[in-house]
């Protein structure tokens, strides 16, 4: 099996890297396929044109539908003119951002991978063929770096992603006011934002004297598992849009394989992933985020308990190696 892959971008852009290329990697140690992968960021129209029609692709999987108008053509055309197996692989709301392409590559796949369960009642509206491929961690990577949970001085809860979108998007907005609130029990806590991306107004709003923020503006992929290691709780507040309800869950699933108990919005996917009262928990309100949180930095033991199931969780059922012959199985029979 030689399959070519369309996606977003390299080994640094996080979705692309959990979807795509750590799947080549896997299918070619255990299943010796080959790959050939292409990004939205480095391809040129002659790249995609000279990979398309090549005949010894035996699929096409086409990861987001952030591609120019010219490639987006040149995939459509390889699909009807050259009979080219197609599969749509979407693990985000790309269809508010680019209706058209993502209708299209909706309805002319073979068969598509839906992210989250948003994303799957999205596409049943285009084409019935749907398998539910979670977002993915590399597990064993995550895993070499457990949260070690005890009493402390001070606590970090953590954050880590793209931070300037999620300032725009008011995501941060709904924790600001917990976050003060405990300062003013006398919590001694610290917030800890990695992704700011040096982006000032962020930077600016977090700054409290009712708890200590911590500013990281980038660390490369493979050192995120060492920076959730040091979280003691961490939190993925999110706004309930169309948008975010589409949300693959991605930040729960890694601080839950660092062992870290999260507390999340339950906006879309975060309400699967997360048990509440179980390997975490849920909060709506700003009284919710304080009572969860309180709840955690009162009790390591519980923090402990909710980290173990966490991982246990993620090893189970949002792991490469738990999917992968899905995967595999999936790609084989179109």
């Amino acid at each position: 099996m030689k399959i070519l892959y369309f996606t977003k971008g390299g080994r640094n852009v996080p979705s692309s890297n959990e979807r795509v290329w750590i799947i080549s990697d896997l299918l070619k140690a255990h299943y010796d396929w080959a790959s050939d992968i292409l990004s939205a960021r480095d391809a040129s129209f002659w790249d995609a044109l000279k990979k398309l029609y090549a005949s010894k692709y035996d699929i096409l999987i086409v990861h987001k539908s952030l591609f120019s108008v010219w490639v987006f053509a040149l995939i459509v055309l390889a699909r009807f003119i050259f009979q080219k197996p197609m599969v749509f692989d979407l693990d985000d709301a790309q269809w508010v951002h680019s209706p058209f392409k993502s209708k299209v590559f909706a309805f002319t796949a073979r068969m598509v991978f839906a992210g989250s369960h948003e994303i799957k009642s999205w596409v049943e509206r285009y084409n019935k063929n749907i398998v539910l491929i979670p977002t993915l961690v590399d597990h064993e990577h995550f895993a070499r770096s457990p949260a070690v949970h005890g009493e402390k001085p001070i606590y970090t809860l953590g954050w880590v992603g793209a931070g300037p979108g999620h300032f725009q998007d008011g995501n941060f907005h709904l924790v600001k006011p917990a976050l003060e609130e405990l300062g003013r029990r006398g919590k001694k806590i610290r917030f800890r934002v990695v992704g700011t991306r040096g982006y000032e107004p962020l930077e600016t709003y977090l700054k409290s004297d009712l708890y200590e923020f911590e500013a990281v503006p980038f660390v490369p992929y493979s050192e995120v598992p060492k920076q959730i290691q040091q979280f003691d709780i961490g939190i993925m507040p999110l706004v309930d849009t169309p948008f975010n309800r589409a949300k693959c869950g991605a930040k729960a699933i890694q601080y839950m394989a660092c062992c870290v108990p999260p507390v999340v919005s339950p906006v879309g996917e975060n309400a699967i992933i997360v048990d509440d009262g179980v390997n975490g928990f849920c909060a709506r309100t700003t009284e919710e985020w304080v009572s969860a949180i309180e709840k955690l930095l009162a009790d390591a033991k519980l923090r402990s308990e909710f980290g173990v199931r966490g991982q246990e969780k993620v090893a189970r059922e949002y792991s490469h190696m738990a999917v992968l012959k899905k995967y595999a199985h999936t790609v084989e029979t179109l």
